[in-house]
């Protein structure tokens, strides 16, 4: 339909613009809404910041959170927080934080809550890993002492990843709960311990559970005393590690031989009465192993 409005002597066709229908009540998500979740993270997305656009601050928050309703509507039973992580993880891309969070929903369903077997127990006992005290950003700290890895005794690299998965979950959950840890790993030689050389496998196994499942859980990962010999090891190591991982990664130099005391570099990040006294630490508390 369209009205004439004179112009002179001409006649000039005006289109009439409908008005816009009102907006439809609010609904709870159901299943059958799920091409239209689909859809709305195709428009989050049109909307996603690139290095190209120039956002004031406030524009940059509200574009956030259209990327987060879109996934929430989605995911209408997860937390918003651990949706932004996800979001994060991937750069602002919400089909793409969609994706990964699916798959990361079916892993938590095959894999946790952690079966505390015998050989996940022994793992624990062994000295391995545990958790104690705050760093100096307040967030709980888990310490990994390199030495006690040992496969040597009927435990495999799937124990072990599957022990300090364990640990990690205890340490999130609480108490308190929390949403980001501090890792501070120990490579000196220990009396008493097996002192084997840092097992690849290992490390890229739990690497890519943690890119996975855990993005944006790691506040800082500390690494001492890091020898010039391993540096071969972490080069090898790193191409398993995210880029935004790396960042959060410190290297702290020293002589990783028994009997060296902990460079005082790594002081920076935590205070001696929050490190444990067993590791010339000056907490009084004594290591509590997680079982």
């Amino acid at each position: 339909m369209a009205e004439s409005e004179r112009r002179g002597d001409a006649l000039t066709e005006v289109p009439v613009v409908p008005e816009a229908p009102p907006p439809a009540p609010a609904t709870a998500p159901k299943e059958e809404d799920a091409d239209a979740a689909a859809s709305s993270l195709n428009r989050a997305n049109s909307f996603a910041p690139t290095e190209s656009t120039e956002c004031t601050p406030t524009e940059t928050v509200k574009v956030s959170e259209t990327l987060l309703d879109a996934l929430a509507f989605k995911f209408p039973e997860a937390e918003r927080e651990d949706l932004q992580r996800f979001l994060t993880a991937r750069k602002g891309d919400a089909e793409k934080a969609a994706e990964m969070f699916a798959k990361h929903l079916q892993w938590r369903a095959g894999n946790l809550p952690i079966q505390l077997t015998e050989e996940v127990k022994a793992v624990l006992r062994g000295g391995l890993i545990f958790s104690q005290g705050v760093s100096k950003a307040a967030t709980p700290c888990i310490f990994i002492i390199g030495a006690f890895y040992d496969t040597s005794r009927g435990l495999t690299v799937d124990h072990h990843v599957q022990a300090t998965l364990y640990a990690l979950e205890r340490v999130l959950s609480g108490p308190p709960p929390t949403s980001r840890v501090s890792v501070f790993i120990d490579l000196r030689a220990h009396k008493g311990a097996r002192n084997a050389a840092p097992d690849l496998f290992f490390i890229k196994n739990l690497a890519s559970i943690l890119q996975d499942n855990y993005p944006e859980r790691l506040h800082q990962l500390v690494i001492y005393p890091f020898p010039w010999i391993a540096k071969a090891i972490w080069h090898a190591a790193k191409v398993f590690i995210d880029t935004r991982t790396r960042e959060k990664i410190e290297l702290v130099t020293g002589d990783a031989s028994e009997g060296k005391p902990v460079p005082e570099e790594v002081f920076q990040f935590i205070d001696k009465k929050a490190w444990p006294k067993e590791y010339e630490g000056e907490r009084e508390e004594s290591i509590q192993y997680l079982v």
